[in-house]
């Protein structure tokens, strides 16, 4: 529409907006300039910066990039804009606070993330965990304008390091985590005791995930032995344990590994089913001689079972490390011992 301008006889463009677009706009500009005063922003936008979408991210941009999460959030949701498109960008600085070590000012930031944004955040926290040496010495250092830097640390500073690092990694988990990451975690970084308290707990809900992330590994490296110490350490009576060890049991006995089973079966004392693996193993021994001790020793196991009242899931109170039973010299003795 143009009208005649009086003072100067000239013809305007006169805008078409409507009159209850202005308050509107006006009252957005106010509340823009509100939240820059809370965050302290030195730098208010002009009249016409906030007429499109660009000029709003851009300076949404800036925010983020100095940590004003709240403002940014804030603004973009008076401007109508889409709130994803923060969060992908908040999304940037969360990972590198996680690469930096910058594990407080990371759990901050993630949460503001929501949904899909919160699992990548989850799933690249879970890439450092898995990706990166928990032996790497590196600290954040602050430079010149605020930006920071990776350094390496010296060599006396390393544990301290680690320490935090496992700290920081370990509280993210749990705040934003679940019990299977810190499952993962926790055996990863050798804490087996904390791993067997989630995996004890997890080991009826997320049968699975216990034995990829927790048995399997420990069987992998020949560390069955260690594990079967921290079980006993946290309950020598194996009972409230009984869950746990019958899983890993199961595992090994779907999965054909019979030494592993045998070994678990002994330190239980169930000797019946010591006495069935043991069979199993003599059927698949070529060596004449191997098979002949695995027989005398399933025969040992055997008279043992019918003398044991009940199945004993932990060593009597007088072994320390297992009862070592006599083999069994010729037929009549198992007689003997049957009467």
């Amino acid at each position: 529409m143009c009208i005649r301008d009086r003072s100067t006889g000239e013809h305007v463009l006169m805008s078409l907006e409507p009159p209850s677009a202005r308050p509107t706009k006006l009252m957005r500009m106010f509340q823009v300039s509100r939240h820059l005063v809370l965050c302290k922003w030195g730098e208010h936008p002009q009249k016409g910066e906030l007429e499109d979408n660009s000029s709003v991210m851009e300076l949404i941009q800036r925010l983020l990039s100095k940590g004003h999460m709240k403002a940014a959030f804030a603004i973009a949701e008076v401007c109508g804009l889409d709130i994803s498109g923060v969060q992908a960008l908040w999304m940037d600085r969360v990972t590198q606070l996680l690469d930096l070590g910058m594990y407080t000012e990371a759990g901050d930031a993630f949460s503001h993330l929501r949904g899909t944004y919160l699992e990548d955040a989850l799933g690249y926290l879970r890439n450092v965990v898995e990706g990166a040496p928990l032996s790497s010495g590196f600290r954040a250092h602050k430079g010149t304008g605020g930006q920071y830097s990776i350094r390496n640390v010296p060599e006396k500073d390393v544990p301290a390091l680690l320490t935090h690092k496992r700290n920081g990694i370990t509280a993210l988990l749990r705040r934003f985590g679940t019990r299977i990451d810190l499952l993962g975690f926790f055996v990863r970084v050798g804490d087996l005791g904390a791993a067997t308290a989630i995996a004890l707990d997890s080991c009826k809900d997320h049968k699975p995930e216990v034995i990829s992330l927790y048995l399997q590994p420990m069987v992998e490296r020949g560390s069955s032995e260690v594990l079967r110490s921290v079980i006993k350490d946290r309950d020598p009576t194996l009972a409230a344990m009984r869950p746990l060890v019958e899983l890993c049991c199961s595992h090994l006995d779907k999965t054909r590994n019979l030494n592993e089973l045998y070994s678990w079966q002994r330190w239980m004392h169930d000797y019946a089913l010591s006495a069935h693996t043991a069979t199993l193993l003599s059927q698949s021994e070529s060596k004449f001689e191997t098979k002949l001790e695995y027989l005398k020793e399933a025969d040992t196991y055997l008279v043992e079972a019918k003398l044991q009242p009940t199945m004993k899931l932990a060593h009597p109170p007088f072994a320390d490390d297992g009862v070592e039973l006599p083999l069994l010299t010729n037929r009549m003795d198992h007689q003997k011992i049957q009467l």
